[in-house]
């Protein structure tokens, strides 16, 4: 049996203009890059610039944009709508953030210590802030202004013509409990009650679901059984009736480490939550955002917004017998999908959101005090810093072709200077990328513009 080779995403393209261009596959991007006709525009996603080449001049066909909205991971691919039919150019892995709630949480515990120290008094802010129209805690606003920053560095890169989004609005209270409907939705499981401790006393049978003592012998209190701390919500799902002893026994940690020697009440705990809604959640609340954004791009070039569901993605990926993955789910969703020609072993882009850095000169460590050590005013790479000049050997690998590394390694140790790997955008004093200089040369740490006329330093 023969070996597939896996399917590589295309190459993007600019004219010399910058503006851009129909992508085009690896092999001729590198037959133009070893031709001099087009340099470098950026290693992520991989763009090449034209020297020779504007859009005037180009023939354009229509690309479009497709989004499978997700709470952690959100596909993305870009169909070329061309005479071959509907093929996927691109395709690419959003990664989420989901640390930004904790950041913030440990940024606003280190603020309440910062003030109950021995220092000046700072007046209370209350009711002196305003969520404007269609507000989103910064945890979702990260979610979405990461679908639509990416979206708009396609865009750039590609010459877009259409979009679309597959959009999903899960019904929770089904999702809660299938069996309901009508009046239903009005009520609730919470209809009748007067709070939620009314219901849980209820529910279980005015008993603490750790030790069995009843209410009339001890005081409850409600009990998150996975605690706020590790994550845990105020729903419903989450929320048991226990004793004082208990709770205050149990604090922040995990119930199956609290009730590790008694199996028979963890059983009876775990019988009492359901399962976890809250990316269900999540993607219902930034749902109207994201549609509302991308409906404001699609008017600024005359385009509409395509907008697919669930349903029907999945019945055009069992229609095309295609495995389950997010980049297939954005290629094939809308009621066009079924006509895109999807090849599974493509390999998408991963791109992983991270942050931008933090604002804080001075960072705290842990317990809430200042670090010793002071804010890095340039970074390190293999060793050096920015600006620094450098005697070594540097091996340059010119568009996939290999430098001689044994005569390299002969040259290190023969004139005692290091050889230096990794660092493959770097220019040589005579500017010939290809020579092996049987010397030791000076290297500054430039980066080359796109047209290969200006140097600056990084």
């Amino acid at each position: 049996m023969g070996f597939k080779q896996p399917n590589f995403n295309k190459v993007l393209v600019l004219d010399t203009n910058r503006k851009p261009l129909m992508p085009c596959y690896p092999a001729r991007a590198k037959k133009l890059l070893n031709s001099g006709r087009a340099s470098v525009f950026r290693r992520f996603p991989f763009t090449i610039i034209l020297h020779d080449r504007t859009v005037e001049e180009s023939e354009l066909q229509e690309v479009e944009v497709k989004i499978d909205q997700g709470s952690k991971t959100t596909g993305v691919a870009l169909i070329v709508h061309g005479q071959d039919g509907a093929t996927v150019a691109l395709a690419a892995h959003v990664e989420h953030r989901t640390n930004v709630k904790s950041g913030l949480d440990s940024r606003r515990a280190i603020r309440k210590s910062r003030r109950s120290r021995k220092t000046r008094y700072r007046q209370a802010r209350f009711l002196n802030r305003t969520r404007p129209k269609g507000w989103l805690p910064p945890s979702l606003l990260s979610k979405a202004n990461n679908i639509l920053n990416w979206v708009t560095r396609f865009a750039k890169l590609t010459p877009i013509t259409k979009f679309a989004i597959e959009t999903a609005k899960f019904d929770m209270q089904k999702l809660e409990n299938p069996d309901t409907q009508g009046v239903g939705y009005q009520q609730g499981r919470m209809f009748g009650y007067a709070d939620k401790k009314a219901y849980l006393l209820e529910r279980e049978n005015y008993t603490c679901i750790y030790c069995g003592i009843h209410a009339s012998k001890a005081k409850m209190e409600i009990e998150h059984v996975v605690p706020r701390s590790r994550g845990g919500t105020d729903s419903l799902n989450n929320l048991v009736l226990s004793c004082r002893a208990c709770n205050e026994a149990k604090g922040s940690q995990d119930v199956q480490t609290y009730l590790k020697g008694n199996p028979s009440v963890l059983r009876r705990v775990k019988a009492r939550l359901n399962t976890n809604y809250r990316d269900a959640a999540h993607t219902n609340s930034i749902r109207l955002f994201v549609l509302n954004k991308l409906q404001t791009m699609a008017d600024a070039i005359g385009t509409n917004l395509n907008v697919g569901f669930g349903y029907t993605t999945k019945q055009n990926r069992l229609l095309l017998n295609l495995p389950k993955d997010h980049w297939i789910d954005a290629a094939v969703c809308t009621s066009d999908g079924s006509a895109v020609k999807v090849d599974p072993s493509l390999k998408p882009l991963t791109i992983k959101a991270i942050g931008r850095g933090s604002r804080q000169f001075c960072r705290m460590n842990k317990y809430g005090f200042p670090r010793t050590s002071p804010k890095p005013r340039s970074k390190n790479f293999f060793g050096f810093k920015t600006g620094d000049m450098v005697k070594a050997i540097i091996p340059v690998h010119l568009y996939g072709q290999c430098a001689e590394m044994q005569k390299l390694m002969a040259l290190s140790q023969e004139y005692a200077v290091p050889l230096v790997l990794g660092l493959v955008e770097l220019h040589m004093n005579d500017g010939n990328l290809n020579a092996v200089h049987p010397h030791v040369v000076d290297v500054r740490f430039l980066t080359t513009h796109p047209d290969n006329t200006t140097n600056r330093r990084r």
